[in-house]
């Protein structure tokens, strides 16, 4: 927090003002820690696999000998004898561990390619037994659901939850095509031990990756009481975007409802996101369902006033990976006239608006999905045409790639990571979207919410949130549950923006997910929360004091989140000017302030010194 003071009596005088901001080099270690290894010969160096109470792995329906491996020895599995065989460890006994979370990895690579199948699903399973389950329920960590065979090495690593009773627990990687052979290396399993307090642990983290130092440098060149000198702070913005999707004809202004209305929900999105998707208007669906004919007339306008208002734009998508999503013509082409369109429609949406969207998903659910893409073009790299086709239309605009399943659950993390890494090795630099729904099925769960971040975080690129919702009925619980996952998001250094999926209790994706209710907009508990979070919580406003009574030359420093403030220099309880200064990441700003004796009739002044591409601030009057 800034200090609060009260000012002295009345002085003028000219400033000159340098501020230092730098970026915080502390790490965290987020809300949990890893435990002892339990899995046993996880570098597979040991043994011939003959004998699993002496050698820990076995295969069953399977061979398996040694191979090279990731680093020395791998386990080959190969000759199955099964649709499922499996590789896999046993923990009986004292060995089993009782109750809480679980973290495990695993380097996993197909060795050949059996004919018939373009790609081919691998999954690293858990199950277990307790007094009342004497048979082993086998449920997917993670999964590869498109490998193939000239991926190499991959990671696949996810959570798992174990009650306190069990009395057996295997672990397993599994195959459906009996005739594949795979290897398996570098395999850890190790308790997630949560800190005592995650929410403590959290703002630890966003005091540690959200905010840089400021440091106040005041040179005085006369007998002034450096007690009568302070300076108020605002901020004005925040670095981080936070989005939401809104309806565009009600931002428009070109619908049916009150003028009354629609003045309400347009106030709340510009007093309450600095960034905002166009809810439909940029599906392929709905911008050309009869080929050629183009339809803009309700995203122009919505693009138009909301960068007016000063908005970021966050598209999406450009493409869906599922056929059903997709205009009708575009089923009928072959391969080669459906790239030709999938071109064409990369051009005609992001040429439209380049300069304006700031961001664009490329592809969403390219693996939740069937790969409805890959199919119909008959090209396995396709995504990587696309991403061509998105850098081609815009090269400025950042470029995401989208999928579901990443964070609420942690079934396809692993896999998106590769993904990434392999549009990265093609020369792209994407960013991953994560579509975040939670409900009753998909709790928001910060610890295993925070470990699913940072298996995506090994893709070393920025993750943004997207479509975020939590039904619950229960508007409380509802809130709850928003400021958990927003807390836990808001901590993870990599994530630069969430964008929400709606919030007016009329137009929802899904019911019960609402921050405001009615057409009088009220906000609710859970609209409440948000605004708490990001107005109150998250933001950095005050007075600063000088630290010395007496000293002339002298400095003070705070912490301040990331984004854009203003600077009122005050003696003696008169604001004498007012200026602007920014705090960014990774980015150096020098600020002085020298007072000298002062003038007959120096009147107030207010002086942007804020340039929103600069790498270097110096501002000097």
């Amino acid at each position: 927090m800034i200090k609060m003071v009260m000012m002295g009596s009345k002085l003028s005088f000219q400033v000159v003002v340098m501020l230092t901001c730098m970026a915080s080099t502390l790490q965290s270690n987020g809300l949990y820690k890893l435990g002892k290894e339990l899995i046993k010969n996880g570098d597979m160096d040991i043994g011939d696999f003959d004998n699993k109470n002496k050698y820990h792995w076995y295969g069953k329906g399977a061979t398996v000998t040694h191979t090279d491996g990731l680093q020395g020895k791998g386990a080959l599995v190969s000759n199955m004898t099964k649709k499922n065989a499996v590789f896999g460890q046993v923990f009986t006994g004292d060995e089993v561990p009782h109750g809480g979370m679980y973290y495990m990895e695993g380097h996993v690579k197909i060795i050949n390619h059996p004919k018939g199948s373009d790609w081919f699903e691998m999954n690293m399973k858990y199950g277990y037994k307790n007094a009342k389950q004497n048979k082993n329920k086998f449920s997917i960590l993670n999964g590869y659901p498109r490998l193939r065979s000239d991926d190499g090495w991959v990671k696949i690593a996810g959570e798992f939850e174990l009650p306190s009773n069990c009395t057996e627990l295997m672990v397993l990687f599994q195959s459906k095509d009996k005739n594949l052979k795979f290897a398996v290396d570098e395999v850890s399993l190790k308790q997630i031990i949560p800190v005592a307090d995650w929410e403590i642990a959290a703002n630890e983290m966003i005091h540690e990756n959200r905010k840089g130092n400021v440091k106040l440098s005041v040179n005085i060149t006369y007998n002034l009481d450096p007690s009568f000198v302070g300076f108020e702070v605002r901020q004005l913005n925040h670095d981080f975007k936070l989005g939401v999707y809104v309806a565009e004809k009600i931002i428009n202004a070109s619908n049916n409802y009150a003028p009354d209305f629609k003045d309400r929900y347009r106030d709340y999105v510009y007093d309450n996101f600095n960034s905002a998707t166009p809810a439909l208007r940029f599906k392929w669906s709905k911008v050309e369902p009869t080929q050629d004919e183009l339809d803009w007339k309700n995203s122009d306008p919505a693009v138009y006033t909301l960068k007016e208002n000063g908005m970021n734009i966050y598209g999406q998508p450009v493409f869906e990976n599922d056929a059903r999503r997709w205009p009708r013509w575009v089923k009928n082409m072959d391969s080669e006239e459906l790239v030709k369109a999938m071109n064409k429609r990369a051009n005609d949406l992001i040429g439209r608006y380049k300069g304006s969207v700031d961001q664009w998903v490329v592809c969403e659910d390219t693996l939740s999905r069937k790969g409805d893409f890959e199919t119909y073009t008959k090209n396995l790299d396709i995504l990587t045409k696309m991403f061509d086709f998105a850098r081609a239309a815009d090269e400025d605009a950042t470029l995401l790639l989208s999928n579901n399943d990443v964070v609420r659950m942690s079934y396809l993390s692993s896999a998106m990571v590769h993904q990434i890494n392999r549009l990265k090795d093609a020369g792209h630099s994407p960013h991953i979207d994560v579509q975040c729904q939670f409900d009753d099925d998909y709790p928001v769960e910060p610890i295993k919410i925070m470990t699913r971040l940072n298996i995506l975080a090994e893709a070393d690129v920025p993750i943004w949130v997207s479509q975020l919702h939590v039904q619950r009925d229960d508007v409380i619980k509802r809130a709850d549950d928003l400021e958990n996952f927003l807390r836990v998001a808001f901590a993870h250094p990599k994530v630069e923006g969430i964008t929400l999926d709606g919030f007016w209790d009329e137009k929802l994706v899904q019911p019960d997910t609402s921050l405001v209710d009615t057409n009088e907009v009220n906000k609710n508990e859970a609209g409440w929360t948000v605004s708490r979070l990001f107005e109150k919580e998250w933001r950095t406003d005050g007075y600063v004091t000088l630290p010395e009574l007496f000293k002339r030359v002298q400095s003070t420093d705070f912490r301040a989140f990331y984004g854009d403030y203003e600077i009122d220099v005050i003696v003696d309880g008169e604001v004498v000017e007012t200026r602007e200064f920014s705090v960014h990441k990774d980015v150096t700003t020098e600020v002085n302030v020298e007072i000298n004796n002062p003038k007959h009739g120096d009147s107030v002044e207010k002086r942007s010194v804020y340039s929103a591409d600069m790498t270097q601030f110096n501002a000097l009057l």
